[in-house]
């Protein structure tokens, strides 16, 4: 072990102290010999010419990151000039709920020195880390059901964040946590949010429930284009009757060709309301975590996949069933579920 002791945070230190503070006036006013020798530990390191960071050093003789029982024997046989039965090593290692057969974490040795009146230096406490967050959107108004890209990133290593999404009018909340394992890095992540309300969303980012940054989003009803009387065709009373040969591709591709030709979102909904389940061949291009799914699919993974012949279709997986990553070939068996006006892609949910 290297010349120096790193302990937890000043507060959660002084937290330990407290606590085995407590245990030593509970334990000594049951038990006098536990009394005697708490008073005699406290006299020894009062007139102690020692430094708490050196006869913690000097004390954990192995250099584990432990006092063990026949260390801190060796204290007390300096002590008292004889080495102590089992049992008052015991009693005092109850003090910091420790067994002499697994010692006591220096950290522990160290409050519990804290507890018997000996002042720590400050150097020794890990500094806590302020971590600055920000997150970021592509714009600030979009239409019911339009996927949002949403990036976070974050000036340090974090174990996890949350996001808080709040409707400004109904006051309406929902909160997601994201944790590290599910996150791109441990210094940023990238996901969907998928409303299917409109509405003024205030969309918060939170670390240890404490709000890093903030952006707001307005989510608009699809806007209905008028669609202009087509010209009536007059039949020519000539020649034999022309008919208009239109042609229409089978399967998937044939079926978003349909939805992309379609002029308005309602009329891309009708069509998917009459669809049947495909079964979807193609290569991953992205994924990203989807938030506002509901469902088997909230909080799962949203993955764009190539089909080929230049079509690209997002999919919702179910959360936690499949997990799939960029340049990886996939077949999933799939319902229609939404058209986005804003890519021009078909969104289908994982059966």
């Amino acid at each position: 072990m290297s010349g120096t002791i790193l302990l937890p945070e000043q507060e959660v230190f002084n937290a330990r102290v407290s606590t085995i503070q407590a245990r030593i006036e509970a334990i000594s006013g049951q038990n006098r010999m536990a009394k005697l020798l708490n008073e005699n530990f406290r006299n020894w390191l009062a007139n102690s010419s020692m430094s708490p960071l050196k006869l913690t050093l000097e004390l954990d003789k192995d250099s584990n990151g432990l006092i063990s029982g026949d260390e801190f024997a060796g204290l007390l046989g300096k002590m008292t000039g004889e080495r102590p039965p089992d049992w008052v090593v015991e009693l005092v290692f109850s003090f910091v709920e420790a067994k002499p057969e697994t010692g006591i974490p220096l950290a522990d040795w160290m409050a519990f020195m804290a507890a018997n009146g000996l002042e720590v230096p400050e150097h020794l406490f890990e500094q806590k880390v302020k971590v600055t967050g920000s997150i970021q959107t592509t714009a600030e108004e979009f239409v019911i059901n339009d996927k949002i890209p949403v990036n976070v990133s974050f000036s340090g290593d974090i174990e996890g964040y949350s996001i808080k999404a709040t409707e400004a009018n109904s006051g309406q909340v929902e909160e997601f946590f994201t944790p590290v394992a599910e996150m791109d890095s441990a210094t940023g992540d990238q996901f969907m949010l998928e409303p299917d309300e409109a509405g003024s969303y205030h969309v918060e980012l939170l670390h240890l429930g404490i709000r890093l940054d903030m952006v707001k989003l307005n989510i608009v009803q699809p806007v209905e284009e008028e669609v202009e009387p087509e010209d009536a065709v007059v039949a020519e009373p000539e020649g034999e009757p022309h008919e208009e040969v239109i042609a229409v591709e089978e399967g998937l591709a044939g079926f978003i060709t349909e939805l992309n030709n379609t002029k308005l979102k309602s009329e891309a909904r009708a069509i998917i309301e009459k669809s049947s389940a495909y079964r979807i061949d193609g290569l991953i291009k992205s994924t990203s975590t989807t938030l506002l799914g509901d469902g088997d699919h909230r909080n799962g993974t949203t993955v764009a996949c190539d089909i080929g012949d230049g079509f690209v279709l997002e999919v919702m997986m179910k959360n936690g069933e499949r997990l799939f990553e960029a340049g990886q070939a996939a077949t999933i068996h799939a319902m229609p579920h939404d058209w986005s006006v804003a890519t021009r892609r078909l969104i289908c949910r994982e059966l």
